[in-house]
């Protein structure tokens, strides 16, 4: 095994990228693919994404009265429906069922629940998800040190009101659009008519490339280039969509599953994709951080390591140094 690693690491990093383009380009893109499998190999991602879909089935509710609450002040929760079932979709037939249950659930929200004692622990339970959402990125981007509780109160609730606003809008907006004259006259018309189709059945699918991407970009603490933002979304976004459709097939196979376990069913379907999910877009991140530094791809998270002999080395000259310090005249 360990030969075929430093066969892999040979062709990936030679002395000199060819000449060729075609296989300069196999090479990089081969770069990143041995990088992401080592970091899923490593475990780490998973144990974070198992850890996140514990944190989410405890702050789901939550999270969405915080988001939806301001929504529905407006009387707009309601458009949102289509997003969260295309997010549910694979789940299977259970996907219309549970995105009616949210609906009917901030429906039944009142003033006085997200009042005193009940709007603390909402906001204790959101801000905690989303600690921990934050702590996941910047272990992936290296990142020790955290936002601090000021700034983390006021940008994570920026973001869990404003968020659900902005994708309301840009969904109207898009319906807007698709039902006005001149959009449908030019539905008529192909290949336009194919291509306005495609698009407006595609809008979920870039409201999460968009959301991912701007997730890459603000969570770690750290700067991250737009560029690399943008491509980890549209990776992450792609293949949340491809697997997504996979996974509904998947349900839909299972019939044994419901069988079995009843009730319980759709909750352990839901649990496994939300660890997908999760998996996912930390996955993501990981190849926006090596996007935006592509010297860590060769060697990755590595612990460093000490011989005893280097160590003994070591301590005897921090001795050495300690001694000659301590002999110098003057010294007090």
């Amino acid at each position: 095994m360990e030969q075929l690693t430093q066969r892999i690491d040979a062709w990936l990093w030679p002395e000199t990228l060819p000449a060729t383009p075609l296989e300069r380009t196999v090479r990089i893109i081969g770069r990143y693919v041995f990088g992401m499998s080592r970091e899923l190999a490593s475990g780490e991602l998973k144990l974070r994404a198992m850890s996140l879909v514990y944190t989410t089935m405890l702050a789901v509710v939550p999270l969405l009265a915080l988001s939806f609450s301001v929504l529905k002040g407006f009387g707009f929760h309601r458009r949102m429906e289509p997003l969260l079932l295309s997010f549910l979709m694979p789940l299977g037939p259970r996907a219309e069922e549970l995105t009616a249950n949210f609906i009917s659930f901030v429906d039944n929200i009142s003033g006085s629940t997200l009042a005193g004692v009940g709007l603390g622990l909402l906001l204790y339970s959101a801000l905690s998800m989303a600690q921990k959402f934050e702590d996941s990125f910047n272990f992936v981007w290296r990142v020790d040190r955290p936002r601090s509780f000021g700034r983390r109160f006021s940008e994570y609730l920026s973001v869990l009101f404003v968020g659900p606003m902005i994708m309301m809008i840009a969904m109207g907006m898009t319906a807007t659009v698709a039902s006005t004259a001149l959009v449908e006259r030019l539905q008529e018309v192909e290949p336009l008519g194919s291509l306005i189709v495609m698009l407006t059945q595609s809008m979920p699918y870039l409201l999460v490339i968009g959301a991912f991407s701007f997730l890459y970009a603000f969570i770690p603490n750290t700067s991250v280039r737009i560029r690399s933002a943008l491509l980890g979304g549209l990776l992450a976004g792609g293949s949340w969509a491809v697997i997504g459709k996979l996974f509904a097939q998947f349900v839909a196979g299972a019939s044994r599953t419901e069988a079995i376990y009843a009730g319980f069913a759709i909750v352990i379907v839901a649990m496994l994709w939300l660890y997908v999910s999760w998996l996912i877009l930390l996955l993501g991140a990981q190849f926006t951080f090596y996007h935006q530094n592509p010297e860590h791809l060769r060697y990755g998270r590595r612990t460093p390591t000490v011989s005893n002999q280097l160590r003994e080395r070591l301590a005897m000259s921090i001795m050495l140094l300690i001694a000659s310090d301590f002999d110098r005249p003057g010294h007090g």
